[in-house]
C-alpha cells in the first residue's frame, strides 16, 4: 500500500504494528526492484555469452563428424568445388599447401594464405622456411599447374619450393571472429582476392578443445535461471507482506 493512501486521520490512527508492517512492506518493494535489476543484468550477461559462444559450441559437438579431405592440393584432380561447399565448423584435412604471405605471427600462431583454397590458415606449428630458396641460385621443379600460379603471380617460386598440410576447422562468413578481422583484410589486399570469398582455416583445433564453450555457456544459463528465482522469491514475498497491510482502526 502506498503513501499517497493514508490520510491524515489515518496516519494518527494508526498504531506501531502498522508501521512496522509498512516498514517491511517497503524493505520488499526495495528488494523486488534491486533483484528485478540483478535479474535484467544477469539476463544481458547470460545471452551475450550464449551468442559469442554457439558457433565455438557448434563446433564442440562436431566430434563425430566426417573430416572433409580435400587431399593433395597441387593434384590434378584436386577438387575445388569441395572447397565452395564447406561451411563454418566443418572439419577440413589437407596436404600439399602453398604458403604465401606468411609474414604475419603473433606470440603463439603464425598465418598464411593459399592461392589454392582462399583459406587464411592460423597454426601453431612452424611454418617452412623459405628463406634459403630466396636468396640461392637453386632450380625449383614446377608442374604446369604450379606454373600457372606463378604465371596469374598468386605465388613465386620459393613458395612452390615447400610444402604444408594440417587438418582444422573452417570458419566462414559473417561466422568470422573479430579478432581475424585485420588478418582476413590484409591477406585480401595481398592477394587481391575478396574478403567474402576468404576462409579462416585454424589448423590444429579439435572439436573437443571447445569444451570450455560448453561449460560457459551452462554457467549462462544457471546465472539466468538463478536470478529468475531469486526474482520470483522476491515477487512471491512482496505479495505475501502486502497482503498483511490491513488495518483495523481504533474505534
Amino acid at each position: 500500500m502506498a503513501d499517497s493512501d493514508f490520510d491524515k486521520d489515518f496516519l494518527e490512527s494508526a498504531d506501531e504494528h502498522y508501521f512496522e508492517r509498512l516498514k517491511h512492506l517497503r524493505e520488499a518493494r526495495f528488494r523486488l526492484g534491486l533483484r528485478g535489476g540483478l535479474m535484467a543484468i544477469g539476463f544481458v550477461i547470460g545471452i551475450y555469452f550464449v551468442f559469442v559462444s554457439r558457433e565455438d559450441v557448434g563446433y564442440y559437438f562436431k566430434q563425430e563428424a566426417e573430416i572433409v579431405e580435400l587431399g593433395n592440393l597441387r593434384a590434378k584432380d584436386f577438387d575445388y568445388s569441395k572447397v565452395q561447399a564447406l561451411e563454418t565448423n566443418d572439419i577440413v584435412s589437407f596436404e600439399n599447401d602453398v604458403v604465401v604471405f606468411d609474414d604475419l605471427e603473433s606470440e603463439k600462431f603464425s598465418f598464411y594464405y593459399s592461392p589454392i583454397t582462399n583459406f587464411v590458415v592460423r597454426t601453431e606449428r612452424a611454418l617452412p622456411d623459405k628463406e634459403i630458396f630466396r636468396i640461392s641460385d637453386r632450380i625449383v621443379e614446377i608442374g604446369p599447374f604450379e606454373a600457372g600460379l606463378i604465371s596469374q603471380r598468386k605465388a613465386f617460386p620459393a613458395d612452390l619450393a615447400v610444402t604444408f598440410a594440417g587438418q582444422g576447422r573452417i570458419v566462414a562468413g559473417k561466422q568470422l571472429p573479430k579478432w581475424a578481422e585485420p588478418v582476413i583484410k590484409y591477406m585480401s589486399n595481398s592477394s587481391g582476392v575478396q574478403v567474402g570469398e576468404i576462409r579462416l582455416l585454424l589448423e590444429g583445433d579439435k572439436p573437443e578443445d571447445y569444451a570450455p564453450f560448453l561449460y560457459l555457456i551452462i554457467v549462462a544459463v544457471i546465472l539466468m535461471l538463478g536470478t529468475v528465482g531469486f526474482f520470483v522469491d522476491a515477487w512471491i514475498r512482496y505479495r505475501r507482506v502486502k497482503r498483511h497491510m490491513t488495518y483495523v482502526p481504533v474505534a
